[in-house]
């Protein structure tokens, strides 16, 4: 069985993709998200999710601090704590 990205997860990155981009990029919100899977005869309750978004968060923060620096010129001066991207709403 190949890896997943969350250790002892059902969700393989596909579908963490499309829930994170969903979220994020496209501003649809869980209980919504689980409503749709739920037409489609998915139950995949929000919580669920929500686990699935937070435990994603924390594989995304490396990419995360290493990219800030480099993306914009305001994070460039600033001086964040290790670990600190996820808790200010950043990811």
């Amino acid at each position: 069985m190949p890896s997943r990205p969350i250790e002892r997860g059902r969700p393989g990155p596909g579908l963490l993709a499309h829930v994170l981009v969903s979220k994020y990029a496209d501003h649809l919100p869980l209980y919504r998200q689980s409503q749709i899977y739920g037409r489609d005869g998915v139950e995949l309750d929000r919580s669920t999710m929500a686990d699935w978004v937070g435990k994603s968060t924390a594989l995304l923060e490396p990419l995360a601090a290493g990219l800030l620096p480099v993306s914009s010129p305001f994070w460039r001066n600033t001086n964040w704590p290790s670990g600190t991207c996820a808790a200010s709403g950043v990811i």
